[in-house]
């Protein structure tokens, strides 16, 4: 079995003003693209935008990299915005069936049955971001079963069977 299902997925980042250091309701400090400036703790930072509200850290404008950008501003939330998008989770499943019955006489037969089923599922994280690393039993399904019976002759009647499962 094969399957692509789309997964409608929103989450919520900065909105594209407050990555600039644009906040809603607070007087722009008049300041060039460019300048300089002092963060909290004396760490360095910058003008990003000659509307600027705030000085943005350097670390935090490069962390800035990991988000989505959107240009849908989340009502109530001018300084958040939605990203929204279509992810896919597909999901490769290999499942197997297999039995053998065999007749030893008239009242006596023995069967066994295996079965294997192994899905390893791939879907994107909340920002459409699909990660090769495997986490384990995180995003993999796999368990395999065998089963034999073989009838107790030394019982009359057929009254004795005896079974043997192994679950994994």
């Amino acid at each position: 079995m094969r399957q692509a299902k789309g997964i409608p997925t929103t989450s919520k980042v900065p909105s594209n003003n407050a990555r600039l250091g644009i906040i809603d309701g607070q007087p722009s400090l008049g300041l060039p693209t460019g300048t300089s400036c002092p963060v909290a703790g004396g760490a360095p930072g910058h003008i990003l935008d000659p509307a600027a509200t705030t000085c943005v850290s350097d670390a935090s404008a490069k962390a800035l990299a990991m988000w989505p950008t959107s240009t849908t501003i989340d009502p109530g939330h001018p300084d958040r915005a939605i990203f929204a998008f279509a992810g896919v989770q597909i999901v490769p499943e290999n499942f197997y069936t297999a039995r053998v019955d065999h007749k030893i006489s008239g009242n006596d037969s023995l069967f066994g049955v295996y079965l294997f089923d192994d899905t390893d599922f791939v879907q994107p994280d909340r920002f459409d971001n699909l990660s090769s690393i495997h986490i384990p039993g995180g995003n993999q399904s796999r368990s395999e079963r065998a089963t034999r019976s073989v009838p107790a002759w030394s019982i009359p009647h057929g009254l004795g069977l005896a079974a043997l499962t192994c679950a994994t």
